[in-house]
């Protein structure tokens, strides 16, 4: 059986983490390691982990760490994994509060060992989308239409559809997120959609094998559209040229892994402001674009403002 090293960042997270290792544990058709990294919590967190340690030793891994943020840990958690398992050329990420169906990464694994001939020495991620579920595992909905989804380099410049905990990668992804992360990077999960997007091969699956779970920690949408609309205006996200700076860290820490057309591309996109003209090529480019009305309306309004 094929070994996936699955990396898992915790904080505060005893209410609902005992279910999730329980569901990693239960994984059928492969060999898992679970390597978990303890944000800093100060609830049972760590207690439970211990547990967990000691009735499976062979099989998971804890480091009790300081606080440094959910992105900076999950990369802390690549560099360990490539660290400590060297024989191990699949990884995955975890979060600390879903559920797992039982052939979650077996599928995972099986989409990327179909690519591996074909893209031999380059970075494979899979992803996957996500069955969203209340508090009690009641079915909400699928997170994302199979009309949504449309994996393209362009669109990957603005969305990101690896939604991180659904997510296996190979070794060599691993390897170069690990070799080219910086301390200030926003989103992992986007970054490494990205580094397989444009220097080898992402594996989108439109099924779900993960029990997404929503509560009060992280609800999606539960503002209608002018609640978020404000929100947006309060925090004054329509300064903050998020795409520009994340896409401008992409070239400039992993430019070498890309080829000139890859470049290209993402070159025309933070250049855009370079005058009135660069700037309505942008607007009008309907190959870069969000699938839902609401992020497309609000992306074209900061092209139009200068601030992506």
């Amino acid at each position: 059986m094929k070994r996936v090293i699955t990396l898992m960042s915790t904080y505060n997270g005893d209410k609902y983490l005992d279910a999730q290792i329980r569901s990693i544990m239960d994984q059928q058709g492969v060999d898992v390691t679970l390597l978990i990294r303890d944000d800093g919590s100060s609830d049972g967190t760590l207690s439970l982990l211990e547990r967990w340690r000691k009735a499976e030793p062979d099989r998971i891994e804890v480091i009790a760490d300081n606080n440094m943020g959910f992105v900076a840990s999950f990369s802390r958690l690549i560099k360990e994994g490539l660290k400590r398992y060297k024989e191990a050329d699949i990884f995955a990420f975890a979060d600390q509060d879903d559920v797992w169906l039982s052939d979650k990464l077996a599928r995972g694994v099986k989409a990327i060992e179909g690519k591996e001939e074909e893209y031999a020495g380059r970075p494979i991620a899979y992803a996957s989308n996500t069955m969203l579920v209340d508090s009690e595992l009641n079915e909400i909905g699928l997170r994302w239409r199979c009309g949504d989804i449309e994996i393209t380099r362009s669109r990957g410049l603005v969305e990101n559809f690896a939604t991180g905990c659904t997510m296996l990668f190979n070794r060599k992804a691993a390897e170069i997120y690990d070799r080219t992360y910086r301390p200030g990077l926003k989103v992992h999960d986007f970054r490494m959609y990205q580094i397989a997007l444009f220097a080898g091969c992402f594996i989108w699956d439109k099924e779900s094998r993960i029990l997404y779970r929503q509560h009060s920690g992280n609800q999606i949408g539960s503002q209608p559209f002018w609640g978020r609309m404000k929100r947006r205006l309060l925090k004054k996200r329509y300064k903050e040229h998020t795409l520009e700076k994340q896409n401008r860290a992409f070239l400039r820490d992993c430019g070498d892994e890309l080829d000139p057309e890859g470049r290209a591309l993402i070159e025309r996109f933070c250049d855009y402001r370079k005058n009135l003209k660069t700037r309505f090529q942008l607007l009008a480019n309907r190959e870069i674009c969000y699938s839902r009305r609401e992020s497309d309306f609000f992306y074209r309004l900061k092209v139009l403002m200068g601030t992506v």
